[in-house]
């Protein structure tokens, strides 16, 4: 079921690459560390306090996944993964990676729910797949040009986007692995 809530607060996720295309990349680590720094001081409390954590969680259960309430939440996942992606790899980037990351996989998740009929994995479909590869391609041509990126590089990093997009949800979050990886593929390339 999609939460379009969390969708919404996904697109607040975009504010940390627009910042980072007008600063410094110390300006950028500096705010994008505090606003991480405090979601991981609400994690230790929320986990170390189980009070805290049920009277939060159903607060927040329109918002929350259900696996978050004894899990980190996807919000601090994504937290950390932008961060070292900020911090470990080139501005235009880390800024693409994480653009291909929201929209890639919130339109892999809605197509896919909407109009996914042939199966990959038991969650996981070939139609939200190509709506992640298509989103992440015409994103990678509006970067490429702007960044003045060579076409192979933007295409490596939607089609490694798409790639991680089709795996099957389990132990390791896509919220944590997909903007680092997106990164490092076109970073390789």
């Amino acid at each position: 079921m999609i939460k379009p809530v969390r969708k919404v607060w996904r697109l607040f996720g975009l504010s940390f690459p627009i910042i980072y295309f007008f600063q410094p990349k110390q300006v950028v680590l500096t705010i994008f560390g505090a606003v991480l720094g405090i979601f991981l001081i609400i994690e230790l409390i929320r986990f170390s306090q189980p009070k805290i954590n049920k009277n939060l969680f159903k607060k927040l259960s329109f918002f929350m996944k259900k696996k978050e309430k004894k899990k980190i939440s996807t919000t601090t996942l994504f937290l950390i993964s932008a961060f070292f992606t900020f911090l470990l790899f080139p501005k235009e980037l880390a800024i693409i990676s994480i653009f291909y990351f929201i929209f890639g996989d919130a339109l892999a998740e809605i197509i896919g729910i909407k109009y996914g009929r042939i199966k990959i994995f038991r969650d996981r479909n070939i139609e939200g797949t190509l709506a992640c590869l298509i989103s992440c391609m015409v994103i990678g041509i509006i970067f490429a040009n702007f960044f003045d990126l060579k076409l192979i590089v933007v295409t490596a990093g939607a089609l490694a986007t798409a790639a991680l997009s089709i795996l099957p949800s389990g132990k390791i979050d896509d919220n944590l692995t997909m903007p680092f990886i997106t990164a490092l593929v076109m970073s390789l390339i």
